[in-house]
């Protein structure tokens, strides 16, 4: 998991000053990253590669078991009648 800020270019907008936010991820045991895609962009990169690091190292779940369909006749052996 982690805690992303974004829009940090918007000064005069924000809620959550960053004080804040790194005591919250502090709190939770998570990174926490402030971005802006403002041109030019600030931590955009580095937040996408750390959030791909994180879901890439994470265990894997096991995918469910497919129920194989037997077709009908599978596993007969096919017989040519002559007439």
């Amino acid at each position: 998991m982690i805690l992303l800020a974004n829009k940090v270019d918007l000064v005069h907008l924000r809620q959550v000053f960053e004080d804040e936010g790194k005591a919250l991820a502090s709190q939770l045991k998570i990174q926490y990253i402030e971005t802006s895609a403002k041109d030019p962009p600030f931590n955009v990169d580095e937040a996408f590669n750390t959030i791909v690091r994180i879901v890439r190292n994470q265990p894997r779940e096991a995918a469910p078991a497919k129920e194989k369909k037997r077709r009908r006749g599978a596993g007969r052996k096919l017989k040519c009648e002559l007439m």
